[in-house]
């Protein structure tokens, strides 16, 4: 117990995905004893710093990925060069970060795939969490031995000075696919690898309900425990997240797609700041800008059909609650997305559009023929596992 007790924390600032998992390790290290410090970039901190509640929060850089519709080649390795440059502006982050506040040294550091966040000049721990040992690329790549080869052995170089990589699946689930589970390749990629269970943020007390109306204020939130809204029965759960346009378009779709819609539909935009015509009910439709992970358990567990981006914080919710009628658009051009909607399409998880041409009548015609996550007969691993080994 006296090994570790001082830990900062720290994930990829793409979406809420990321943040969300890691929560679930810092307050689980919190409920332990120790301090917990929490690195996050200046646009992270506005959704994701109430995740991390008693936690000290540091800024550290982030970096923007944008999904470009035209000279894809070239635009991604105008990313890639970025990238590269973003790895050395956070690790040097966490050294200043820790030279400013070196009153007590860490004892872990646990980053979500954040390449760059270690740091050897101290005792700490370093640890890498990731669901993708094996990234799958972008189908304008796919079929370049060469790039494949070059991903492969700069993931290899950049996850070495970790000494442990903590991937949120099991062997017995598969949850992830061939991302986390590759047999002997696995092993070549790093010596250490640890399957520490599905990260579920589902232990807040209270749910975060914004208020109706254009007069809604993003700094005035309603809390509640169970309101009457939640208690009756709802047909479709629309859940949006991801990067924008693409996260701003399948919401205008969603309500397009919704309107007239005779049952009861609840439609999450996925942002925590105001947005016009965000939060309202018309009819049957309810729409929210942003609700917490406790108040997205209840419409989850109160909805029949839920649909949603196959992102893998979200896959590992709905499969520690086995629901039954699921379809996916996945985010345009996140390959790894596709990957996992075709994954578990293929396992009758549920059917899956791409964001182009996905339709209201083809989900309700295709849902019956699936059975959801509780037709898999895999284990439910949430983590902490009773294994895990922690001090």
């Amino acid at each position: 117990m006296e090994k570790f007790k001082r830990m900062i924390v720290s994930p990829l600032p793409w979406g809420m995905g990321h943040a969300t998992r890691l929560s679930c390790i810092a307050q689980f290290y919190q409920k332990h004893g120790y301090q917990v410090d929490v690195a996050l970039d200046s646009k992270q901190q506005a959704l994701a710093a109430p995740l991390f509640k008693d936690m000290k929060i540091f800024e550290v850089p982030g970096f923007t990925l944008s999904y470009p519709r035209r000279f894809k080649f070239f635009l991604y390795s105008i990313h890639f060069l970025r990238f590269f440059i973003y790895l050395f502006r956070e690790h040097y982050a966490l050294k200043k970060l820790i030279r400013q506040n070196n009153q007590r040294p860490y004892n872990l550091i646990v980053s979500d795939n954040r390449y760059g966040f270690w740091n050897k000049d101290t005792s700490a721990q370093n640890i890498f969490l990731t669901h993708q040992l094996f990234p799958v690329l972008p189908n304008f790549l796919l079929g370049r031995v060469f790039i494949d080869r070059l991903i492969f052995n700069l993931l290899k170089l950049w996850i070495k000075p970790f000494q442990e990589v903590w991937v949120p699946d099991s062997p017995g689930s598969l949850l992830s696919g061939f991302l986390s589970h590759e047999g002997k390749k696995k092993s070549s990629i790093h010596p250490h690898i640890k399957y520490i269970g599905w990260l579920v943020a589902f232990n807040q007390s209270k749910i975060d309900l914004p208020q109706y109306g254009p007069s809604w204020d993003s700094k005035s939130v309603l809390e509640v425990s169970i309101p009457n809204f939640f208690k009756e029965k709802i047909e479709w759960f629309v859940l949006i997240s991801g990067p924008d346009p693409w996260r701003e378009i399948f919401y205008r779709e969603a309500l397009a797609q919704f309107k007239g819609f005779p049952q009861k539909t609840v439609i999450v935009a996925g942002k925590k700041v105001e947005i016009p015509d965000t939060n309202f009910v018309e009819n049957q439709i309810h729409c929210f800008s942003y609700i917490n992970p406790a108040g997205v358990k209840v419409l989850l567990e109160q909805s029949s059909k839920i649909l949603c981006r196959p992102g893998y914080t979200t896959l590992m919710e709905l499969a520690s609650l086995k629901i039954k009628q699921v379809a996916f658009v996945p985010t345009p051009d996140q390959s790894e997305q596709e990957y996992l909607a075709t994954h578990l399409q293929e396992k009758k998880v549920g059917p899956w559009q791409s964001q182009n041409t996905w339709s209201l009548k083809f989900f309700e015609e295709k849902l019956p023929l699936y059975s959801g996550f509780s037709g898999l007969e895999w284990d439910v691993p949430i983590f902490p596992q009773p294994d895990f080994t922690w001090n």
